[in-house]
């Protein structure tokens, strides 16, 4: 019984850490630094169903504008899975960016709705820049509630596009 309970333990470390060790550390540093930033964020992700942490997001262009990060989806603080973030853009676009993304699932139809591709990351979406001010309150739309933290870069961006994620199970 004993070497079954530590096979099993074994077994879920492992499990865990299949995601990808180093994205993994990487998100969870970028929630720290998230949480320094803001006190409502970080209420926020104490009592949001999950949420995802996209660690080093890049983009950049010139008229088109191509976006792509990969991060890590949590649930009651333990990773879940992982996911990948796509966007092309066409509009005026000029420069480059990295930020910190996290994404906040309000319930668990939201996050089913992430896991099945189906959510939705529209111009509409409710969407807080902790450089441009700090949020009184989060806000869901749809389920969803993103905060993005700069980390560096410049770009003039008014560009129209949609993020597209695919998720993965641990």
């Amino acid at each position: 019984m004993k070497t079954l309970l530590t096979f099993l333990f074994i077994f879920s470390i492992t499990s865990v850490y299949a995601l990808d060790k180093k994205l993994l550390q990487q998100s969870r540093e970028a929630i720290v630094q998230v949480k320094k930033k803001s006190p409502v964020v970080k209420s926020a992700l104490g009592s949001a169903h999950a949420y995802a942490v996209l660690p080093h997001v890049g983009s950049g262009g010139f008229i088109l504008k191509g976006t792509h990060g990969k991060g890590i989806v949590f649930k009651g603080g333990s990773p879940i899975g992982s996911t990948a973030m796509t966007q092309t853009t066409v509009g005026l676009t000029i420069g480059g960016k990295k930020y910190i993304e996290v994404i906040l699932f309000e319930n668990s139809q939201s996050l089913k709705n992430f896991k099945e591709g189906n959510a939705k990351f529209t111009a509409g979406s409710s969407l807080y820049n902790l450089i441009k001010g700090k949020p009184k309150k989060i806000k869901y739309k749809e389920g969803l509630a993103i905060v993005i933290l700069p980390i560096g870069g410049v770009m003039l961006d008014t560009s129209i596009g949609g993020q597209g994620f695919k998720y993965t199970p641990k």
